[in-house]
């Protein structure tokens, strides 16, 4: 089964100062791992949202896969430790470090069995 992203858009006025390809690749790393966590599940879902809320945009990417234990999520960006078969285990530090560049913040829950949930938050351009 192949799932498709639902995405909500924030206020298309919205804009965000920084690196557009550097975002890209943050959002193409994070949009791959929910894609890979949630790989032959029956009803697998991948869910894309951005909204406007305190001068940020938060961005949020909510799957409903494997999940990540509470020990991995301690250890999450220690370099070479990959959470999938793929991985090589810098995904995750790389967004974070470009992430706070952006003076932006990256978090995520999970929980084992029902999925996780990585949110971007980053501050609007002001004019």
């Amino acid at each position: 089964m192949q799932a498709q992203p639902r995405c909500n858009r924030a206020d298309a006025r919205d804009e965000l100062l920084g690196n557009e390809q550097q975002l890209i690749d943050i959002l193409d790393n994070l949009i791959e791992n929910a894609m890979d966590s949630i790989e032959n599940l029956p009803f697998a879902k991948v869910a894309i949202e951005a909204a406007t809320e305190n001068d940020c945009v938060n961005i949020t990417i909510k799957d409903n896969g494997k999940g990540i234990s509470p020990d991995r999520l301690k250890t999450l960006g220690e370099p070479h430790y990959a959470n999938h078969e793929k991985g090589i285990g810098l995904g995750w530090m790389i967004c974070k470090k470009l992430i706070e560049t952006h003076k932006g913040q990256l978090t995520i829950q999970s929980k084992i069995n029902e999925g996780t949930t990585v949110t971007i938050s980053l501050p609007i351009l002001k004019s």
